[in-house]
């Protein structure tokens, strides 16, 4: 499907795709297209709309709640914590590259290029824990 979005996209590539086309199949598809923004617009519409009526029932409740000094507490609604961002792993391996330098490596996620090549060469891994 992305092809397709691609050729839309690039005016050279649309001519070059539909090049050899006639003009009445050019109409026929153009034809199509217009209908299908037709129906994109309406639900665009639809879905504007609901969210438009949704937000006026949330101003109605928060008036109702105001005008009756109620609060979210009263209610037992308990505000979402924003979600904290995990601390980072410590690391769990330390080799040596082909440069000298030293790395390291959580033993998560895909084996580094080059402690793979000492697994492979025999070494076993738990020799490089710190």
């Amino acid at each position: 499907m992305t092809n397709i979005i691609d050729i839309l996209g690039n005016y050279r590539r649309l001519r070059a795709a539909l090049r050899g086309e006639s003009s009445d199949a050019l109409v026929e598809y153009k034809e199509k297209l217009e209908a299908l923004i037709e129906e994109v617009k309406a639900e665009e519409a639809e879905r504007l709309e609901e969210e438009q009526e949704r937000l006026a029932k949330i101003e109605e409740i928060k008036a109702l709640m105001a005008e009756n000094n109620i609060s979210e507490s009263d209610l037992g609604v308990i505000a979402a914590a924003p979600k904290t961002k995990r601390a980072p792993r410590p690391a769990k391996y330390k080799f040596t590259l082909a440069d000298g330098s030293e790395a390291t490596w959580t033993g998560q996620g895909r084996t580094p290029k080059a402690l793979k090549a000492e697994l492979d060469a025999g070494r076993s891994l738990e020799e490089f824990l710190i």
